[in-house]
């Protein structure tokens, strides 16, 4: 595997680009080694960065903005005061007893 991997990085580095002199006297021409690591890392930065935004975009459409729509529509249909009432009558407020609830419910209104 590690052989391949050498052959395809040498088959890549010497690549070739024939000048118009030498396309018709048939010789090969030089390998393109002068700037290579250049040209290859900015086009992987930019294949990146374009990667990156596609990749923010669908994730704000797809999990974002449905999660958000979640929120909304538990917020809109929640009663804070009948949770409350729920938990006190589960007991988890041991200072408070249900009957004592409905009493300062009453004297509120």
């Amino acid at each position: 595997m590690r052989v391949g991997l050498l052959r395809l990085l040498a088959a890549e580095a010497t690549a070739v680009l024939p000048k118009k002199s030498q396309e018709s006297s048939g010789k090969l021409a030089k390998p393109v080694l002068k700037g290579w690591l250049a040209a290859e890392t900015r086009r992987h930065a930019i294949y990146s960065f374009a990667l990156s935004i596609g990749l923010c975009f669908a994730y704000r459409e797809l999990v974002g903005e449905p999660r958000k729509r979640k929120y909304e529509a538990f917020w809109r249909t929640y009663d804070e005061h009948a949770d409350f009432k729920r938990m006190v009558k589960a007991g988890l407020y041991t200072d408070i007893t249900i009957e004592d609830f409905e009493a300062e419910e009453q004297a509120q209104l």
